[in-house]
């Protein structure tokens, strides 16, 4: 995986709103390509492509990327990165969260609902980087989650590095057509196995030897 040296993470595959389009940004400068699934249909097509203009960086679509006028800082935080943050200046409204955790002995089930908006991305953030994940397996249960964006799926692949340096996996649950469709756009399907039910997920979770990717239910 890609991990800066301060140990952040840059997403600069941009999703559209309703995740069915996305587009490049460079860490650096911010220079934008915009929708790019209608001529190129993936992420990895697009980058493939863009690599020989000059852009360079990690082959996923998580970040850091820069095009070929900049040079990769080794501490840039990346502009979703920086929404993750504590916000100065923005006070809970305190309407009911959409971000819930549920402890098991050795897994962490996050329940996801709603549309999530930054202060849920925060929340979730600070949830997994201070509660209880380091030493269990990380379950993401999205049947109540409309769509995904860009800065839940940062938080997503923060949470999931850090299970993988505890040697615990990582999987969703019951994603929609839309939320699949933007994992597929970025080619995260296989980063993100999908369940239909928790029986199915948390078996695979605490199934015993190496890390094998056995085709999930979709």
């Amino acid at each position: 995986m890609a991990i800066a040296h301060d140990g952040s993470r840059a997403v600069t595959a941009l999703l559209s709103l309703d995740g069915t389009d996305f587009s490049l940004a460079c860490d650096e400068c911010g220079h934008l390509i915009p929708n790019l699934a209608g001529t190129m249909r993936d992420w990895n097509v697009a980058w493939s492509l863009f690599t020989l203009d000059g852009w360079h960086g990690t082959p996923l679509a998580v970040g850091p990327h820069a095009c070929g006028r900049c040079v990769l800082s080794p501490h840039r935080n990346g502009a979703i990165g920086q929404t993750l943050h504590p916000q100065s200046g923005i006070e809970d409204d305190a309407t009911p969260s959409r971000v819930t955790l549920q402890v098991l002995s050795d897994v962490t089930v996050v329940h996801l609902k709603g549309g999530l908006g930054l202060l849920d991305n925060v929340e979730m953030h600070d949830l997994l980087d201070d509660g209880p994940v380091a030493g269990r397996h990380l379950l993401f249960d999205l049947s109540l989650l409309r769509i995904v964006d860009t800065a839940t799926l940062d938080v997503l692949m923060r949470a999931r590095d850090r299970t993988i340096a505890n040697h615990r996996r990582t999987c969703i649950v019951s994603a929609s057509g839309p939320v699949l469709h933007a994992l597929q756009l970025l080619c995260l399907q296989s980063t993100f196995p999908n369940f239909v039910d928790h029986i199915a997920a948390l078996d695979w979770l605490r199934r015993q030897g190496p890390d094998r990717t056995d085709r999930p239910a979709v």
